[in-house]
């Protein structure tokens, strides 16, 4: 079957133009993988960003704290996030809540209690019962000694 005579035209005014230089075959296909190379990573950039999407920022002066739904969740909660560019540390949490609103009030209230634990250097993450208890048990089997009176016996 024939091609077209649209595609046979393209054809022509293709190989008018490659007459003229001295390509070869190789040089053709390398030309034409940088172009499918260059589609794609265009297409990429259009695809953007598969975490963070939907980003608001809490402040119009401030870019270190915004809100935002990660892409890989179900259920598009937004999250905070937070850069402290002092100690170049990354907070992030989850806001709970999946109305924009809400969100940006939430992330704003939590965003003023974190930004300042952050500068006095506070911990920022809470600790479990169980985690507790495990902190408990590790300093207490470091106070284990063999000789009498200078720490506690295994069996305590």
């Amino acid at each position: 079957m024939p091609p077209p005579q649209d595609q046979k035209d393209q054809i022509d005014t293709l190989r008018g133009v490659v007459e003229g230089m001295d390509l070869t075959r190789e040089d053709l296909l390398m030309v034409l993988s940088s172009v499918v190379c260059m589609k794609k990573r265009k297409e990429d950039e259009k695809k953007g960003n598969k975490v963070i999407t939907e980003k608001i920022y809490l402040w119009e002066n401030t870019k270190d704290g915004y809100i935002y739904r990660d892409g890989r969740t179900k259920r598009g909660n937004y999250y905070l996030r937070i850069y402290f560019r002092e100690t170049k540390k990354v907070f992030s949490k989850s806001l709970r809540t999946s109305s924009q609103e809400e969100g940006i009030v939430l992330g704003r209230e939590m965003y003023q209690e974190t930004y300042g634990k952050l500068q006095r250097g506070e911990k920022t993450k809470s600790i479990t019962t169980k985690g507790l208890i495990n902190l408990y048990l590790e300093r207490e089997e470091r106070r284990i000694s063999p000789i009498h009176k200078t720490g506690i016996t295994k069996e305590t």
